[in-house]
């Protein structure tokens, strides 16, 4: 049976997710990263009543998430998008509905200023550099370095806290200075596989290899 949720599509643990979708309130929690999807900042979070509707997003830096968020789950691939629809002390209230409104265009989108440093690869080469986000949107961001010139159009952005490089392409240079469009790794219409489907235990095992090769925030499996 496949249960359609507005969830992830790559579920390597299919029956331990299963098992967080529940209705209502529970006391056990899941461990997660938030994204804020303007701004490219992460911070590490505990997860309740998960449900396909959505779930309560609990840390103590819950009031630097702005308003859209990706949520990324131990052992699931891709992120969620989420809105947030309240706030109350550490605590923010996460609907998954999907937004039917009209998408902004990108000309129009709000650029923030921030300054993170990051870490830039090539996706199919071995060009590496360290330079800094210095403003960033739903969209994309704008990268600074003197070395950007090393790095080809196609790249993959590391951030801090987060486990998982962001896919990107350069559509602008000038001087010191590139544009990045993001290609966020984010499911709107996905789907959980039930926990009468099982993972291939091959495949399983190359994808705990993988993760272990990257590290992250959720450590070592």
């Amino acid at each position: 049976m496949v249960v359609p949720v507005t969830f992830y599509r790559d579920v390597v643990e299919g029956k331990a997710l299963q098992e967080l979708m529940v209705a209502g309130s529970r006391t056990d929690a899941a461990p997660a990263l938030v994204v804020d999807l303007d701004e490219l900042s992460c911070v590490e979070a505990k997860v309740y009543g998960l449900t396909e509707k959505g779930c309560t997003v609990v840390c103590e830096q819950v009031h630097l998430l702005k308003d859209e968020i990706g949520l990324r789950l131990k052992d699931v691939e891709t992120m969620l998008r989420g809105k947030i629809i309240s706030h109350s002390g550490n605590e923010a209230q996460i609907s998954f509905s999907s937004n039917t409104s009209e998408p902004v265009e990108k000309r129009r989108e709000v650029r923030r200023r921030v300054l993170i440093t990051a870490v830039v690869c090539s996706r199919v080469g071995r060009e590496t550099l360290r330079c800094h986000i210095v403003d960033a949107s739903k969209s994309g961001c704008r990268l600074e370095s003197d070395q950007l010139h090393k790095l080809p159009d196609e790249i993959e952005i590391s951030v801090p806290k987060l486990d998982m490089p962001l896919v990107g392409t350069i559509v602008w240079r000038s001087g010191d200075y590139a544009g990045v469009s993001l290609n966020w790794p984010l499911s709107e219409e996905a789907q959980l596989k039930s926990s009468n489907e099982r993972i291939r235990p091959e495949d399983q095992a190359a994808e705990k290899a993988r993760r272990r090769a990257r590290g992250g925030a959720f450590g070592v499996r």
